[in-house]
């Protein structure tokens, strides 16, 4: 028996359990994916928030080595005054809002003052001698420190700083910065609810955590992390707490001061939105399938009903009585109904349209032969048990009686040897396999005449599917195909003259903005073919946005006929991501006759090597002239202080000689004291200096010997901020230094050191200027701006003192040129030197009323 087909309740409940049950598995994995994608989110957020914490606790770190950096460098320091620089660092500890101490030790170790305790009592020594006495041996400041806590609790950073005394170590100056509010970092952290972060010294030790409670100096992060951060300098790790709770611990390193920042996850922070997402999907899929398959059975009986009612009418319909059909409940059985009484009707009338269909086949029949004589193409069918041929009339056209010969005798007749060769066994191969084909060969016409002809043909199979014979069609394709030959031909020459000069070819359809490149175009940008574009909006992304404009400009002035061809140069991007560099010509060669371009041809070829060549020779040109400006510097500093030093050195020497022949005869013993202590004092100071500026003398002449070219990209911002900080230090007689900065700070490509020095000199001469001339509230401006082109960036620095006279403003910028009191002619010109070394240009200008202004300008890193 066969077996029973479902029923329509049964098919629609199989019905919702197919679309359900994938769905529901479906989401399920989505939401297990979605959970895994969140808690990798997590982790690398986690990941993120320790490097963005480690980088500010360096940032702190930095300060306290900048602070101790410029420290070593104070002048009493420098000069001996111990006393004066406890006075100093008690000053700038009472000033400044960072709670910090400091203390200074000799070789053996010993304190010689601490800001914490007045300067001249009795001070401890350094307790670990060796560390501090490797100091003085290798000059370095200690590359990794640890954290120590003091006896009343606090934690603090030391950092070491060797203080020279020529070219050796007489000193080490400690500062100590405290690192307490490093806790203040970790709530600026974006941390999951329920995680715990903390910063760890190099040693592994916890310094800080946010937690309820803080831990104790000695505690150590995790044991797998201390193992783990030798090798790498972040990552994340699955640890336990110490009272077996789960974590997924993500941490960062500083490679400079070997600090790190630990943040603690509790997996089941991670896992409890899975639980409690699942649990409430099984619930929901479980309602929605139970109520589903309640509707599909109801359903199922209310269609099986209405399909029931249609039975009868339809076995009536096949016996050719038409019956009054019951009405139904859906919509699709009472469409069936509707279409039944429709077919009724419709076998009434299929006689009458079959009579009218015989009318139009014979229309059709004339107006194919028609068609057939205009496009001179024939149809033909071969029979192969009576090798008979039945051709339409275009066939007996072009061929006459001929065509209608049995199939071998056509051999020279209708075919040339050649091609009857090649259409035999074409033939053959067709009757073999069934499979149609295709040729292109020549025949003769009635005439005698040599015409190219396709060929289509295909098998003819009766019902057994034995192949019967062949049919097909046959055209005049004479014009068209020696057309083409000729173009081809022509195509080919055109081709061997291309790849023999390496010019690459492209055609753009303008009308339907269909872009062609061939080969040899597409491998120079490294693709394919098939991967150039193929539309002009495609490909102009591939040009380097700065040439983008300039391509448009020269094709619309090419469109316009402003242009004989079109030229450009531009850059295109690699498939590697590189930029080469394109020569493009082209010309529009198809116009319509309102004028409008319709298509366009050119060629092009790689030029990168050639820019690439310009680009050294003007980087050695540019080379070349930084040295002559260096020689220059060099010659003139070198003249100046052999003139400087030999009465330096006299006057020392005279300074020395009158110390040793002071004459106090006839004064009493008392006023012989005082006079000597004061001569003494005097000359002292006047012997110091003299040494102190031969010194600097020579350490410019040292600076200038070699100078340093080395540049790299810098922020401008960065840069202005230094130089104004460390003028202020130094000191501009109390004028305020105002930094109104007009543009975004862009990167420059400049050796930072080099241009620090400009900006020092340019706003010491502008406080000197006004000092000079007794100007008690003046100001220094310190503004930027941007090049038209937004390739280089002005730096300008103005003050409000009497400016340069007209006698002096050509030759400011000469050797041995200067408008102070106490110069040597000598900053201006090396501040030109430098600025034209890194690629930019410095001049002067007078404003109206008080005030002179020098700018420079410095070429903005591409």
């Amino acid at each position: 028996m066969p077996t029973p087909l479902p029923s329509v309740q049964t098919l629609l409940v199989r019905l919702i359990l197919v679309c359900l049950l994938p769905a529901t598995l479906l989401v399920g994995s989505l939401l297990i994916y979605k959970y895994k994608i969140d808690q990798t989110d997590l982790e690398q957020e986690a990941l993120q928030s320790a490097r963005a914490a480690i980088q500010a606790v360096d940032e702190q770190l930095d300060q306290t080595e900048l602070i101790a950096h410029t420290l070593v460098t104070s002048t009493p320091l420098l000069r001996k005054d111990l006393a004066g620089f406890h006075q100093q660092l008690v000053k700038l500890m009472l000033q400044s809002n960072i709670d910090l101490s400091a203390a200074l030790y000799d070789f053996e170790g010993q304190q010689l003052l601490n800001t914490v305790t007045p300067f001249g009592q009795p001070l401890p020594r350094f307790a670990n001698l060796e560390r501090l006495q490797s100091i003085f041996v290798t000059g370095r400041m200690p590359q990794q420190t640890s954290a120590l806590r003091l006896s009343d609790g606090r934690l603090l950073e030391r950092t070491l700083a060797p203080v020279y005394d020529g070219k050796k170590v007489r000193y080490v100056l400690a500062v100590d910065v405290s690192i307490d509010k490093m806790k203040t970092l970790l709530y600026r952290l974006s941390i999951p609810l329920g995680a715990e972060v903390s910063i760890i010294d190099s040693s592994g030790g916890i310094v800080a955590s946010k937690r309820a409670e803080d831990p104790l100096f000695d505690t150590k992060t995790h044991p797998e992390i201390l193992e783990s951060k030798l090798t790498k300098a972040e990552g994340l790790l699955k640890t336990t707490t110490r009272e077996g709770t789960s974590l997924i611990a993500a941490y960062s390193t500083s490679p400079s001061s070997g600090w790190g920042v630990v943040i603690d996850i509790p997996r089941k922070t991670l896992e409890a939105p899975l639980r409690q997402t699942f649990t409430l999907f099984g619930l929901s899929a479980a309602l929605i399938l139970l109520l589903s398959l309640t509707l599909a059975w109801l359903m199922g009986k209310r269609i099986s009903k209405s399909v029931g009612t249609l039975r009868a009418s339809a076995i009536a319909l096949g016996a050719g009585t038409l019956t009054n059909i019951p009405a139904t409940d859906v919509r699709e059985t009472d469409e069936v109904a509707q279409a039944m009484e429709a077919s009724a009707r419709l076998l009434a009338t299929q006689t009458q349209e079959l009579v009218s269909a015989n009318s139009t086949l014979f229309e059709r029949t004339t107006e194919l032969a028609e068609a057939q004589h205009i496009s001179k193409t024939g149809n033909w069918k071969w029979d192969i048990s009576t090798d008979c041929l039945v051709v339409s009339d275009e066939l007996r056209r072009l061929y006459g009686p001929k065509i209608l010969l049995p199939f071998e005798e056509q051999r020279g007749t209708v075919y040339p040897e050649a091609a009857w060769q090649e259409f035999k066994a074409a033939a053959k191969t067709a009757l073999q396999t069934k499979a149609s084909f295709t040729l292109l060969l020549p025949t003769l016409t009635e005439s005698g005449n040599s015409i190219w002809t396709r060929f289509n043909a295909d098998a003819v199979c009766n019902s057994e599917g034995d192949v019967t014979g062949l049919r097909g069609t046959l055209q005049d394709v004479d014009n068209y195909t020696k057309a083409a030959m000729a173009t081809q031909e022509s195509e080919a020459r055109l081709n061997l003259a291309i790849s023999n000069s390496d010019l690459a070819l492209w055609d753009w359809n303008i009308t339907n903005d269909a872009l062609y490149f061939d080969e040899r175009w597409a491998s120079i940008p490294g693709y394919t073919v098939e991967e150039m574009p193929s539309n002009k909006e495609s490909y102009v992304r591939l040009i380097h946005p700065e040439d983008a404009a300039q391509v448009e400009a020269n094709i619309e002035s090419h469109f316009k006929g402003e242009t004989r061809n079109f030229e450009v140069t531009y850059r295109i991007q690699h498939k590697a991501g590189h930029y080469l560099w394109m020569y493009g010509s082209g010309k529009v060669v198809d116009r319509d006759t309102a004028g409008h371009p319709m298509r366009m041809l050119g060629v092009a070829y790689d030029i990168t090597e050639r820019k690439r060549q310009e680009v050294e020779i003007a980087q050695l040109q540019t080379e070349l002239d930084a040295t002559l400006v260096w020689q220059a510097a060099q010659h003139t500093v070198a003249a100046l202080a052999h003139e400087i030093n030999q009465p330096l050195a006299s006057a020392s020497i005279l300074s020395e000689a009158a110390k040793r022949m002071l004459v106090t005869d006839g004064l009493s013993d008392e006023a012989k004291a005082e006079k000597t202590k004061r001569l003494e004092q005097v000359l002292e100071n006047i012997s110091s200096d003299i040494f102190r500026a031969g010194d600097t003398l020579k350490n410019l002449f040292k600076s200038l010997r070699k100078p340093d070219i080395t540049q790299k990209a810098t922020p401008l911002r960065r840069m202005l901020d230094e130089s104004i900080n460390t003028a202020r230090e130094e000191g501009v007689f109390g004028y305020k230094i105002l930094n109104a900065n007009a543009v975004d700070s862009p990167l420059v490509k400049v050796n930072s050191l080099q241009i620090t020095k400009v900006l020092l000199n340019l706003l010491h001469n502008a406080a000197q200027a006004m000092h000079e001339a007794q100007i008690t509230d003046g100001k220094i401006w310190v503004t930027t701006s941007l090049s038209a082109d937004s390739s280089e960036v002005c730096i300008s620095v103005r003050d409000e003192g009497p400016g340069i006279s007209a006698a002096l403003q050509e030759e400011v910028f000469q050797p041995l040129i200067t408008t102070k009191s106490n110069g040597m002619g000598m900053g201006l010109t090396i501040s030109r030197a430098l600025i034209e070394a890194n690629g930019g240009k410095l001049w002067h200008s007078q404003e109206n009323g008080r005030g002179a202004t020098f700018h420079f300008t410095l070429p903005i890193s591409s």
